[in-house]
């Protein structure tokens, strides 16, 4: 079902779907509104209203209403995510971020992840770096 309170991991799971099933284009709107109840179908009922909604309009409108796009546009809010407390934590986050984005190129997503991280673990991450290329998963790994 919907979840608003994890709006990227819905996509997620919902265009992992799309995918292992072969889903025709045409009908991932319609799948996807079967996941909806309560005032989440009002709200799709408003945006089929006027359109042929596709999923990518129904991702982007889902992501402007409950993904916290009001907080800036998710690059943006890229460049100012900090973490606070735990780098667990901040890989949480992190990870929600770029699940609404579509392909970062590596050096991108490593630039995105360092800035925000604290000033002495920045510098470790740094470190692993000079050996080469570092997968996402070991960046995250430490």
């Amino acid at each position: 079902m919907f979840d608003r309170d994890n709006l990227s991991g819905w996509i997620v799971c919902a265009e992992v779907y799309f995918q292992v099933q072969g889903t025709h284009p045409n009908v991932k709107v319609n799948l996807a509104q079967l996941c909806m109840e309560g005032s989440m179908i009002h709200f799709f009922k408003f945006l089929d209203e006027n359109t042929c909604l596709t999923w990518e309009q129904l991702k982007s409108e889902l992501l402007k209403r409950y993904g916290g796009i009001g907080e800036g546009d998710i690059f943006e809010r890229l460049t100012v995510i900090q973490q606070a407390g735990s780098v667990e934590e901040y890989i949480r986050e992190f990870e929600r971020l770029t699940a609404q984005v579509p392909r970062l190129l590596n050096d991108q997503y490593f630039g995105y992840f360092v800035h925000g991280l604290k000033e002495g673990i920045k510098g470790h991450v740094r470190s692993m770096q000079v050996l080469g290329p570092l997968p996402r998963s070991r960046m995250m790994n430490w």
